[in-house]
């Protein structure tokens, strides 16, 4: 990803992803999942995208709203759609 290729430290990256703060907010977005609109999701995904961290359940949380969701526009559902891409979805 972007943020991971930029950091030159990977330690400081991998510390992020162990960072229990970071848990607690992947677990609340896994929670909050139905409320999100297309915008909010497609941008939990390009940031796991950027922070290189293919997090499936949250991923797979998501498709099937994000499939029912209005697509605000062009640009938003492509960088939706790279970001499932990265992580292995056809």
């Amino acid at each position: 990803g972007a943020l991971a290729t930029e950091a030159s430290d990977v330690m400081a990256l991998n510390a992020l992803l162990r960072d229990p703060r970071y848990d607690l907010l992947i677990r609340d977005l896994l929670r909050f999942v139905p409320k999100l609109d297309f915008l909010a999701m497609a941008n939990v995904a390009c940031s796991l995208r950027q922070l290189d961290h293919k997090h499936y359940v949250l991923l797979s949380r998501m498709l099937r709203p994000l499939l029912k969701q209005h697509v605000p526009d062009t640009t938003t559902m492509l960088r939706c759609i790279q970001a499932y891409n990265w992580a292995g979805y056809s």
